[in-house]
């Protein structure tokens, strides 16, 4: 089911007006889930940062051992010529897509000569300049040598919808790090003992008073 309207899709070199099929029952990308898309947007005649969308698609194909198929400077000029039909006046959601054709004979890995490409583009409205949301009540930041807390939004947290997450020693859990969590008391006589990485665009604004900083003997490192 599409989420916007107007939509055009270029598929097989070439841009089509509508919801076009393209991925084929048996593709493996539609049985095992090979696929990978990044989203960027067309608003006011612009489109923030649509470079960097599609080298992060590329990016994002390699690490799902999907092969590229189209540079990122390629997909940006194709991603041009479709927003050509739309009126500036118009917001558009911008998803260039990749997906496994063949398998290996596992089944398992998409075989690295035949990738699927394409690129959707829909009309769907931006938020009002009004809108706005939060997920996290309070800002940790750093004061001096410690730590203090802001209070965004003095609002108590229901505590009666909390959702329990029991996991197995050795499980790695990722979440987004405006997601509300927390953690009872550990009321047993064992320590609790877990591994912490943070993850951060490189591209971020790393505030000087953000509570986690490293010293200059162990400067941030990228991958």
């Amino acid at each position: 089911m599409a989420t916007g309207t107007h939509i055009r899709t270029y598929f097989n070199g070439t841009w089509h007006d509508g919801d076009t099929p393209i991925i084929s029952a048996a593709d493996h990308g539609a049985w095992l889930g090979s696929g990978v898309f990044d989203g960027a947007r067309w608003f006011e005649g612009l489109s923030p940062d649509l470079d960097a969308h599609c080298a992060r698609v590329n990016r994002s194909a390699k690490a799902l051992m999907l092969t590229p198929t189209v540079s990122a400077e390629d997909m940006v000029e194709i991603v041009r010529e479709g927003l050509s039909a739309y009126d500036k006046s118009q917001a558009i959601y911008i998803r260039p897509m990749y997906w496994g054709i063949d398998g290996d004979p596992t089944a398992i890995i998409p075989q690295p000569d035949k990738t699927g490409f394409a690129v959707c583009l829909e009309e769907i409205p931006m938020a009002p300049p009004s809108a706005a949301t939060t997920l996290t009540r309070t800002r940790f930041r750093r004061e001096g040598s410690g730590t203090t807390t802001d209070v965004l939004d003095p609002t108590p947290y229901d505590m009666d919808a909390l959702v329990p997450l029991e996991v197995a020693a050795g499980t790695c859990i990722a979440f987004h790090g405006c997601l509300p969590h927390w953690s009872a008391p550990n009321t047993s006589d064992r320590s609790r003992l877990a591994y912490t990485l943070h993850v951060i665009d490189g591209t971020a604004d790393y505030l000087d008073d953000n509570w986690l900083h490293r010293g200059p003997d162990l400067p941030l490192r990228g991958f």
